[in-house]
């Protein structure tokens, strides 16, 4: 009889060596002009196991400051259109006069965010509505300075500053001579 042999792994499942079963990626082309669909591909970052996490997203805005001279222009213009391409959120626009412009989203776990819209022009407001509509709703990752992460518990060895070995090394030898 002849041997039974394990079928090659295609490229699909063949990762570093070991058999893996890889998740589909989406359908649609990185970078498209539309949202994808709720059903089709997996998308990243704008759902979790396919459920969308944004639940609504509210414009607020001022019919007469300055800051919201370009809000105002996309309310009227283009808001409903984008929001068509969403559909699982529900999109409102309020007027409340004397304040700067900001949207607030509300997701699935209860957070809410609010992104400030404050002098942004159209396009800036477009990428700060997808960057709203693509969350996952989740707490933020702590304070940052400096591009490093930082508390407010001193460590126990007490703090670096540049040059503090070169004064040990010299208070040694000094004293050691």
């Amino acid at each position: 009889p002849r041997a039974w042999r394990r079928p090659r792994p295609s490229a699909e499942t063949r990762v570093s060596g070991r058999r893996q079963r890889l998740r589909r990626t989406r359908t649609s082309p990185r970078g498209s002009g539309s949202a994808p669909s709720i059903l089709g591909g997996a998308t990243r970052g704008m759902s979790i196991r396919g459920v969308w996490q944004l639940l609504r997203l509210n414009v607020n805005y001022c019919d007469h400051s300055g800051s919201s001279k370009h809000i105002r222009a996309f309310v009227n213009s283009g808001l409903t259109e984008y929001a068509a391409q969403y559909p699982h959120a529900e999109v409102t626009s309020t007027v409340r006069r004397g304040k700067h412009p900001h949207m607030t989203g509300e997701f699935r776990n209860g957070n809410t965010k609010t992104v400030d819209l404050r002098n942004m022009e159209e396009e800036q407001i477009k990428v700060q509505l997808r960057y709203m509509f693509s969350e996952k709703g989740k707490k933020g990752g702590g304070p940052v300075k400096n591009g490093r992460r930082f508390t407010a518990n001193k460590s126990v060895q007490g703090m670096w500053r540049p040059g503090m070995w070169d004064a040990a090394n010299g208070a040694a030898a000094a004293g050691g001579a």
